[in-house]
């Protein structure tokens, strides 16, 4: 199976571009509420603000990326990774992700440490460290109380 599941979230999200290894795993957690981070007609980034921890300079998320039904590659619609940052040095890490189909049914798990790579402040990755750090939430709509299926049936729907 080709890995554009994380090699497109992390050129869209991040700024960076690779490729991991897949393995078996259990799902990435999520929970809601859901916090947009960016929107387009191509892909939508939410945090899943159930997922935020924090301990001393440290915080985790899990961010889903849902990609829209014409861009739909492989039948992938949704992405989501677990992402760890070190908040004082504006770093972070993929540690794990799980991506999906149009039916819900999981495509891939992988699980791993890329190493830490450097946050642009300025990008959808500022939003997220900044989210995941110190709870700040980005301007926008309100977050999605939902659960992730159906805010990924309606991005399907829809996906302005």
């Amino acid at each position: 199976m080709r890995r554009l599941s994380l090699s497109l979230v992390a050129a869209v999200a991040i700024g960076t571009l690779h490729a991991l290894p897949a393995s078996a795993q259990d799902p990435v957690a999520m929970g809601g509420p859901y916090v947009l981070i960016s929107s387009s007609p191509e892909r939508r980034v939410v945090v899943a603000g159930g997922t935020r921890t924090r301990r001393g300079g440290e915080a985790t998320i899990t961010v889903s990326m849902i990609v829209a039904q014409a861009y739909l590659a492989d039948q992938l619609s949704r992405i989501d990774i677990a992402h760890h940052f070190d908040c004082a040095n504006a770093r972070y890490k993929i540690v794990a992700s799980t991506s999906y189909n149009i039916r819900g049914a999981i495509l891939e798990n992988w699980t791993g440490d890329e190493g830490w790579k450097a946050v642009d402040p300025t990008g959808p990755g500022g939003k997220m460290m900044r989210y995941a750090c110190d709870g700040t939430v980005p301007p926008g709509p309100v977050p999605w109380t939902g659960d992730i299926a159906g805010l990924t049936a309606e991005y399907l729907r829809d996906p302005r």
